[in-house]
């Protein structure tokens, strides 16, 4: 029999499986930014813009933006509707089906067709890779945020998200794709072993680097060597037949 913590958990996990599900916009195909049954504070029509416009100015990013985020992003998120390629990361529980504990089927419809979303709507120069934002007028997008608004520079948090998804479906037929946006992110590995967030159309990179994001390249380059590479090592996933 289960324990009750086991319980707890499995229950908690499909709460989560329940709203990452639902917030899937079936018209687009795409997973919105943020819960689409959140209710903004009474206030936030009132002081939305100018929030969002002191936003645009000081446009904070790394602990300043984490930190503010939690009481802020009420009052100065737009409508929510699919914008954003890093919502691919609605698909990162496809990893835990990986040994065969469980199945999401569900997902899986969902993100097949999110893949599609994502690689037509945010493309950008270099070829499997993606952008943060599909083009939006600044009065529509989501956050006020000019780096996650981008359309232009490749983007590691993304790729990274979207090689992920290709491990979770764990499909032959994306292994071209995945090991295209594997390449890139290899590519984008400085001397100092860490990782560029994003990289320019010209093929230069912007400056910013983050700890988040070289953790998620790193893991989700491992698990593409686990899932279509002959990684020896396993984090959790076992042969299967027909995989």
């Amino acid at each position: 029999m289960e324990d009750n913590r086991s319980v707890r958990f499995k229950e908690a996990a499909l709460t989560i499986m329940g709203h990452i599900q639902d917030n899937y916009d079936e018209a687009e195909g795409f997973w919105n930014p943020y819960d689409k049954n959140q209710k903004a504070p009474l206030l936030a029509p009132i002081i939305r813009p100018v929030i969002r416009g002191a936003m645009v100015l000081i446009s904070p990013r790394g602990r300043l933006l984490a930190r503010i985020s939690d009481s802020l992003i009420p009052y100065v998120a737009g409508p929510t509707h699919p914008q954003y390629s890093m919502s691919l990361m609605d698909s990162e529980p496809l990893l835990d089906t990986l040994d065969g504990s469980c199945e999401f089927p569900e997902l899986v419809k969902q993100t097949e067709l999110a893949i599609e979303w994502a690689v037509s709507h945010c493309p950008v120069p270099f070829h499997g890779t993606l952008g943060e934002s599909k083009p939006e007028p600044s009065s529509r997008c989501v956050y006020p945020l000019a780096i996650i608004n981008d359309t232009n520079m490749a983007a590691a948090w993304p790729i990274s998200l979207l090689l992920l998804t290709y491990c979770g479906l764990r499909q032959e037929r994306h292994k071209e794709a995945a090991t295209r946006a594997a390449d890139w992110l290899v590519s984008i590995q400085d001397k100092t072993g860490g990782f560029y967030n994003f990289q320019n159309p010209d093929g230069s990179f912007h400056e910013l680097q983050s700890g988040n994001i070289n953790f998620y390249v790193s893991m989700s380059l491992w698990i593409f060597n686990e899932i279509y590479g002959d990684s020896k090592v396993r984090l959790f996933t076992r042969s299967r037949a027909g995989a």
